[in-house]
């Protein structure tokens, strides 16, 4: 970043004392000093691309090691020139020393440190006024990672019911599937329960229940809420059917030949059915021979 051009003469002094020391943007070698177009210790970044410094100092004659150490406003060093080895042969020694300012660089004042044969000679301070530069935006949080098909398979079923309904000779008529909407309560179709003498719900974690209380159910809106033990089931989460756009892809869990069975279906439209309100339309048209359950593609109800 920094490069050095010397002239020099000594003289008998013991050490070296400095006369002056000057910075400016530009300037020419005239004989063994240099001389600046214009002098100034202001440098404004685009503007000025770089700056010189001159130094002009009396000492003792011989072969001397300069080097300059440049110093940012906080005080750290942020380059260090090569060393110059020079012979003097008069009295005097000047060098001056170029400096290439660059994008990014702290505005503030800089100097810029001189040490002859290892040992401090002098300095001079100079303004760098450089454009702040623009913040950069905060990282964007990743977007979570939409769950698989099997994510939403394994979630689920945790909140999945067979329903079984029970004749009155006690035997089992049918099966349906169901789902926990909260403590103690388990939703599934109206057909599920109806003319059921009691129900048998199975939950997921294999244990069993018997009930025959009906906490709610409509006929023409085709749901049921049956009251029994949900003990630590966690419920589905529910949505609002309201919500559910035309177009969007959502999951039906359906009952097929014993198990439990995932597939995925689009909204293709919504119609009202005279005697039982507005229903979504799915397509492909799917025909349950055993009731089930909607999800959407994050897993919950709609």
């Amino acid at each position: 970043m920094a490069a050095a051009y010397l002239a020099a003469a000594a003289s008998a002094a013991d050490e070296f004392h400095l006369i002056r020391a000057l910075s400016g943007p530009s300037g020419k070698v005239e004989g063994s000093k240099f001389v600046f177009d214009q002098v100034r210790n202001r440098f404004v970044y685009p503007q000025d691309k770089s700056l010189i410094v001159y130094f002009e100092w009396e000492g003792p004659p011989g072969n001397h090691v300069l080097t300059a150490f440049w110093k940012q406003p906080d005080g750290r060093t942020a380059a260090i020139s090569p060393d110059i080895k020079i012979e003097s042969a008069t009295k005097q020694l000047n060098s001056y020393w170029t400096f290439i300012i660059t994008d990014g660089m702290a505005s503030g004042i800089w100097t810029v440190e001189i040490r002859i044969d290892g040992q401090p000679a002098g300095s001079q301070p100079f303004e760098i006024v450089a454009p702040e530069q623009p913040r950069a935006p905060p990282p964007e949080p990743a977007a979570p990672k939409p769950p698989t098909m099997d994510d939403i398979f394994r979630n689920a079923s945790r909140s999945m019911v067979w329903v079984h309904k029970i004749d009155a000779a006690g035997r089992r008529e049918d099966t349906a599937l169901g789902f926990v909407t909260g403590k103690n309560r388990v939703a599934t179709a109206f057909q599920a329960v109806d003319a059921a003498t009691k129900l048998q719900l199975e939950f997921s974690d294999g244990r069993k229940v018997e009930t025959d209380e009906i906490a709610a159910c409509s006929r023409t809106g085709d749901w049921a809420l049956i009251e029994a033990d949900t003990s630590a089931i966690p419920a589905l989460p529910s949505g609002d059917p309201k919500l559910v756009s035309v177009g969007e892809r959502l999951i039906v869990f359906n009952v097929e030949n014993g198990a439990r069975a995932i597939g995925g279906v689009d909204i293709s439209g919504r119609r009202m059915v005279p005697g039982f309100g507005e229903r979504i339309q799915i397509s492909p048209r799917w025909r349950p021979t055993q009731p089930a359950a909607l999800c959407s593609i994050s897993g919950d109800a709609p």
